[in-house]
């Protein structure tokens, strides 16, 4: 995602003043809507439309879940998601931008006062108080702050803006954390019963009850739901995320239902989910951390921690995953680290040293997930063994 650039406003709903451009993807390739194909001696392309984004002629009008509302020419048109590839808005408001820069470093609690100043003033237009809305919530969860955060969403305007289906999601994991199973159903099945919902978000709703199962330990139920939906969805290549989600799945079943004679079959799934082009970063992480986890336990501790290092340095969109990806990569270190005791002791203080760093960053930065429980054990644990070799006292 491009900070502050053509996706920075990826989740906004309603009309904003200024002009716009986006470029739409066609069958012979990309244009550019909202500006002519030159100015000047310059070409105007996807790549540089941004630099002339004050000269274009087309308005924004709406960011629907069913796609992105535009008027060019006097025209209006619904563009599916899945054909736009990139859009500016010129006019931002100085309490999203701020927000969002603070966000991007994890300082939740600026970036909260930011959004909370937006989403509150009246005078805001509507597409960025919305926007600020959800991100309110976001950093809420950021801070660690689960109960406020469920609340928080629980007030939520349920309208056709492209968050209503990002909010359920939302629900439903908070659902799964409190091990609400029926609600999580409840919230996901409300996605797939959304009006004219694009098919992705459909199936990712479907494979919701896969998820629950897996929650329940009812792991061939959720096996078989992946499977089936798989079979459903064949090659489409407008349903990327949710493919690769039932291979996680899958993969997520067969490691936690310890069935070690499929563990090879589950790393084959997770390479075919690599293969689907098109998956977002986030889901990639649940790919990369699943993958980590099935090498680990097969004692592949070297394979395992690359694995888990592409998570928290290339796919760090869900900090749940990030952290979980964090204190297992530690482990990996400190297993390598053992290998290596009185044979290349230089090696091996090398080795526990990187993994006591990469435990000591979950704990300090990822408060209210799952993990940190887990990184402040190991980072008490260790700390005096790293105090030693650090200082060499």
């Amino acid at each position: 995602m491009r900070i502050l650039s053509v996706l920075l406003i990826v989740l906004l709903l309603a009309p904003v003043a200024g002009a716009d451009a986006l470029c739409v993807k066609t069958q012979k390739g990309r244009r550019v809507l909202g500006l002519p194909s030159s100015m000047g001696l310059v070409k105007i392309t996807c790549d540089n439309y941004v630099l002339y984004v004050e000269d274009s002629k087309a308005k924004i009008l709406a960011n629907q879940y069913d796609g992105l509302k535009v008027k060019v020419k006097g025209k209006e048109r619904l563009y599916a998601h899945s054909d736009v590839h990139s859009y500016e808005f010129t006019d931002l408001p100085e309490d999203f931008v701020e927000g969002k820069a603070q966000q991007g470093v994890r300082a939740y609690q600026q970036a909260r006062r930011s959004f909370g100043a937006l989403k509150d003033d009246p005078d805001a237009p509507t597409v960025f108080r919305e926007a600020a809305d959800f991100e309110y919530g976001m950093c809420l969860l950021g801070l660690g702050k689960r109960k406020s955060a469920k609340a928080h969403f629980g007030k939520w305007s349920h309208t056709a803006s492209y968050y209503t289906p990002l909010v359920y999601e939302l629900q439903a994991k908070l659902a799964l954390i409190g091990e609400d199973f029926a609600g999580a159903r409840a919230r996901y099945k409300a996605i797939v019963l959304l009006p004219g919902i694009p098919q992705d978000w459909k199936y990712k709703g479907k494979l919701g009850d896969a998820l629950v199962d897996l929650e329940e330990a009812k792991y061939a139920e959720a096996e078989r739901t992946a499977t089936e939906l798989l079979r459903e969805m064949g090659a489409a290549t407008t349903l990327a995320d949710p493919r690769a989600q039932a291979y996680v799945i899958i993969a997520r079943a067969v490691y936690k239902g310890s069935q070690v004679d499929r563990y090879e079959e589950a790393l084959q799934k997770l390479q075919a989910a690599k293969s689907i082009e098109g998956v977002s970063s986030a889901l990639m992480g649940q790919v990369y951390s699943i993958e980590g986890d099935l090498l680990f336990i097969v004692k592949r501790h070297s394979d395992a921690r690359y694995a888990y290092m592409r998570v928290w340095l290339s796919h760090n969109d869900e900090p749940a995953n990030v952290a979980h990806c964090l204190v297992e990569a530690g482990k990996c270190f400190f297993n390598l680290s053992a290998l290596e005791e009185g044979n290349d002791q230089a090696k091996s203080d090398e080795l526990f040293k990187k993994g006591f760093r990469l435990i000591q960053e979950c704990a300090s930065r990822y408060r209210g997930t799952p993990a940190r429980k887990t990184a402040v054990g190991l980072y008490r644990q260790y700390k005096p063994k790293n105090d030693k070799l650090t200082t060499g006292k």
